[in-house]
């Protein structure tokens, strides 16, 4: 039984150490469902930046371009739960008037690293949470590779 225990601890100790090697920071390469490459970059202190078609979003410096918020000054902040398997990701949308951010959205996700070079991120713009990676929510997964 010792044995056992002690093996199992050893195990646990070696998949702990894996997952702490594996980090979001760093600039991605992104393919969406359709084939359409972009950027994404998720800093140290949880900013998250990325283009959309030409435009690059600056999560630090967001400014909104267009419709009712035009003009609007905001932030774009990512957190990770990395307790679940797979990781929660949670992307957030602040707005900022008189230098206070305000939380105004969050896309709910799950993240997968598939080695330390490679990830995919699923983001659900329904306001819930997927629980795992299937075929039918591949349209909304994003395969990412370290820049």
């Amino acid at each position: 039984m010792k044995k056992l225990l002690l093996v199992l601890a050893f195990v646990t100790t070696i998949c702990n150490a894996q997952k702490s090697n594996q980090t979001v920071v760093g600039e991605w390469i992104t393919k969406d469902f359709d084939g359409n490459e972009s950027v994404m970059v998720f800093t140290a202190d949880h900013f998250i930046s990325m283009n959309i078609g030409a435009e690059f979003i600056d999560g630090k410096d967001l400014m909104v371009k267009g419709g009712p918020n035009d003009g609007q000054k905001g932030l774009l902040k990512y957190e990770l739960d990395a307790t679940s398997f797979p990781i929660k990701i949670d992307v957030i949308a602040y707005e900022i008037k008189n230098g206070v951010p305000t939380e105004k959205g969050r896309l709910q996700g799950i993240l997968e690293y598939l080695n330390e070079s490679e990830m995919r991120i699923n983001l659900n713009f329904a306001n819930s949470r997927e629980f795992e990676f299937t075929e039918s929510n591949a349209i909304s997964t994003l395969n990412l590779k370290r820049k």
